[in-house]
């Protein structure tokens, strides 16, 4: 039987917007772990309070964007 059209529709249109909201919050984590640890380095401790605060928040939103669109495929796909 398999999966059908629809399942390879569905996972053609989330694999990018995954795969953007991903790279978003890598680039995010990985540039704001970086500065962080220079701030950290340079004894500058609200910068770096700052950087992690500004990079949580804004991976931390792309993960409540996916997993709410994510929610509501899934409960779309179960109505079926």
């Amino acid at each position: 039987m398999g999966i059908g059209p629809e399942a390879i529709v569905a996972i053609n249109i989330t694999a990018p917007i995954f795969s953007i909201l991903l790279s978003i919050s890598l680039w995010m984590g990985i540039g704001g772990a970086t500065l962080y640890s220079i701030f950290l380095g340079q004894k500058k401790y609200k910068e770096a309070q700052a950087v992690f605060t500004q990079s949580f928040g804004v991976s931390g939103g792309n993960s409540a964007i996916y997993f709410s669109k994510t929610a509501r495929q899934v409960a779309f796909i179960h109505c079926w």
